[in-house]
């Protein structure tokens, strides 16, 4: 069995180094809290300087300025940090996974939508469009007035050939005295004297009023013929050309005499008749 000698000088041995340990961290302390104030910048004051002109000798160095005070800097105070345990959150459990949907191996198939696209017409096409229906509507239009010319002329043509013979017929029945019931020779020469101092009379009415102007040189060549339908009271019922003089000016003034010589004088009551139809040929200068 060993046995130990302590001393008390070998006991009282770690007292040394504390003492160091504790001198060097104070060192440290003072260093870290003192060595930035004595290295900081101080500003540079600009010194005033007050000049008498009056008495020069008086000048006397402006005080120094006291030094700046130290501030003190405390220690920063350390927190304490707390060495906290986590708790976990409680998590929720995770949801159960959904069936799989069987997948069929067959390929789908999708309807393809035909997409026609309407090409808007152009601004010139519709132009276009209301020129042809314009040109189609005045052509009709022109077709129809046509028609109706045509159709007024054939009615123009036909009423000419009936009157045409109703002259002619009357004409051969004035001509033909043989077709005349037999009448005493006396009572013959005095219709015909009556009927011819009518036509005269006839005659001299209508040329009081036949004066054609003298705006312009006529052709003495120019002759129309009109036949007229004359009323029991004197009236021209009606009129037509049965020749035509080839001047539509002079044929102009051939209508208006008629219209402005119109009323003629009345049918005499011995000839015994309700109208009648007279020849009348027009020329420059007189009418037969």
């Amino acid at each position: 069995m060993h046995t130990y000698n302590l001393s008390y000088n070998q006991y009282n041995n770690w007292k040394l180094p504390l003492n160091l340990a504790i001198g060097f961290h104070l060192l440290v302390a003072f260093s870290v809290l003192a060595l930035p104030g004595l290295f900081k910048d101080r500003p540079l004051l600009e010194e005033t300087v007050t000049v008498n002109l009056v008495t020069m000798n008086d000048i006397q160095a402006p005080p120094a300025a006291p030094p700046p005070q130290k501030i003190e800097q405390q220690e920063p105070v350390k927190k304490i940090e707390n060495d906290a345990v986590p708790i976990p959150e409680k998590t929720a459990p995770p949801p159960s996974p959904e069936p799989v949907k069987a997948v069929s191996i067959k390929p789908v198939k999708f309807k393809k939508k035909k997409n026609v696209v309407k090409k808007p017409k152009p601004q010139q096409d519709l132009e276009k469009i209301k020129r042809e229906r314009l040109a189609e509507a005045l052509r009709l239009e022109q077709l129809a007035k046509e028609q109706e010319r045509i159709a007024a002329e054939e009615a123009e043509r036909l009423r000419k050939l009936r009157e045409q013979q109703r002259v002619t017929a009357i004409k051969n029945q004035l001509s033909a005295p043989s077709n005349r019931p037999s009448r005493p020779s006396n009572s013959s020469a005095q219709m015909t004297a009556l009927e011819q101092q009518y036509y005269a009379a006839i005659m001299n009415h209508v040329t009081s009023f036949w004066s054609l102007p003298e705006f312009k040189s006529w052709d003495r060549e120019l002759q129309a013929v009109v036949y007229i339908t004359i009323s029991r009271n004197g009236i021209i019922t009606n009129q037509y050309f049965g020749k035509k003089s080839g001047d539509a000016t002079y044929d102009q003034f051939v209508r208006r005499t008629l219209m402005d010589a119109s009323p003629l004088p009345a049918i005499p009551r011995a000839l015994r008749k309700n109208k009648i139809e007279v020849g009348l040929r027009f020329n420059p200068e007189s009418i037969n």
